[in-house]
């Protein structure tokens, strides 16, 4: 039996931003338990302090450590402190299945000049936020695993408009800010750890000025360099956007990579298209209005955000062009797109602003309703498990999944 040890000691010291983490530390090298009661449930190996992370808001745990010779400290419990007030709050209605992974999505809300990121267990339960000013339209877990990294655009004060930032959050610890001028709605990170991100560019058409979009490759130094550019890669044409001055001619809004294809799917929003490329910018098709791919038994798609490489080919959000707002999927063969699957916004509402979507291991559907501002987990047959809206309502951002990372 365990042998209660008077001079091992534990102490813990609940965090107060994030309240997801508290730090312990112990006077020699153990092995930490820690849990909800004192069957424990977790352990790791400490020498001096670890820091236990995903911890729910505003709960009693316990915790001991043990030494190698089978020692134990006595059990110390703490509370994690609340959840900040000016975090929105969840309304949560159905419930997920329970070996579902987590999901990170963000909610922008711009009334407040406030966005948060949430990392979210099969329950619904808040493992992880991030508080930010700004708008926040992307948010991707790191490929490394460690935290979170979170594209910020500043919309008020004296730097809005240009003051973008790929801001690489931990689970806990402080952020490495990487500064991106004119950066905006998505990015995503490449193998090397080195991050695409879309970016505004300008130039010329018929002698009027154009918006268009470009891609960057940032590095985590804050070195950046072009990989491709609309100007001389798309076919500049007129579209809805040149009722703007300057004219918003691509209007680009997300961007995926699939490593095993060594390919690009980017989205232009003004086109009605997604773009593929390679890393070297050699063009591999259209998808979309007047694209390389014949759309099968299907209205076709646009305008439309979150283009994702799926097995069978990509999916997308479509905001508006079967008349109402969907996520779809589809297989791309030799010149055909077939459409293989769809989700349908349950009430019969129309989301006109961003929009998200991705096919889970078991076949169900995790989306955000962009201006609706809901996340929605539907079933392989199309049944509605789960809906998460916030308090206040604000704009959804990107979706992701994740094994627990904890």
């Amino acid at each position: 039996s365990d042998v209660c040890s008077s001079d091992l000691v534990v102490e813990v010291t609940p965090s107060d931003d994030p309240v997801n983490v508290a730090t312990v530390t112990v006077d020699m090298d153990s092995t930490l338990e820690w849990g909800l009661d004192t069957s424990y449930g977790h352990k790791a190996a400490i020498s001096d302090s670890y820091d236990l992370l995903g911890l729910l808001a505003d709960t009693r745990y316990h915790v001991r450590a043990v030494t190698p010779d089978g020692r134990t400290s006595d059990d110390v419990a703490f509370r994690t402190n609340p959840l900040p007030e000016d975090l929105p709050a969840l309304e949560i209605e159905g419930a997920d299945d329970p070996d579902a992974p987590y999901t990170l999505w963000s909610i922008s809300v711009a009334d407040q000049d406030l966005s948060a990121v949430y990392l979210l267990d099969p329950d619904a339960g808040i493992r992880w936020y991030h508080l930010t000013d700004g708008l926040v339209l992307a948010a991707h877990a790191t490929l490394d695993g460690a935290g979170v990294a979170i594209q910020v655009s500043r919309v008020a004060g004296e730097e809005a408009g240009d003051a973008t930032t790929l801001d690489i959050v931990p689970w806990s610890g402080d952020a490495l800010v990487l500064d991106h001028p004119l950066g905006h709605h998505d990015f995503v990170e490449l193998p090397d750890g080195t991050f695409a991100a879309i970016v505004e560019v300008q130039g010329k058409f018929e002698g009027r000025a154009v918006i268009g979009d470009a891609i960057e490759i940032l590095d985590r130094d804050g070195g950046r360099r072009e990989l491709w550019n609309a100007f001389g890669s798309v076919r500049l044409e007129k579209n809805e956007g040149w009722t703007l001055d300057p004219a918003d001619w691509t209007h680009a809004n997300g961007i995926d990579y699939s490593p095993d294809r060594d390919l690009f799917a980017l989205s232009l929003f003004r086109q009605q298209q997604v773009v593929l490329f390679d890393s070297d910018a050699a063009p591999h098709g259209l998808f979309g209005a007047e694209g390389d791919w014949t759309i099968q038994d299907d209205p076709g798609f646009g305008p439309q955000h979150g283009p994702r490489f799926t097995e069978d080919g990509l999916s997308l959000f479509d905001n508006a062009g079967a008349g109402a707002s969907r996520w779809v999927s589809y297989a791309l063969g030799a010149g055909t797109a077939d459409p293989i699957a769809e989700v349908g916004e349950p009430w019969g509402d129309q989301s006109l602003v961003g929009g998200d979507g991705l096919e889970r291991k078991d076949g169900s559907v995790v989306t955000t309703w962009g201006d609706l501002g809901y996340l929605l987990t539907t079933s392989s047959e199309g049944e509605v498990l789960r809906v998460v809206r916030t308090r206040p309502t604000g704009l959804a951002g990107r979706v992701g999944t994740l094994d627990d990372p904890f």
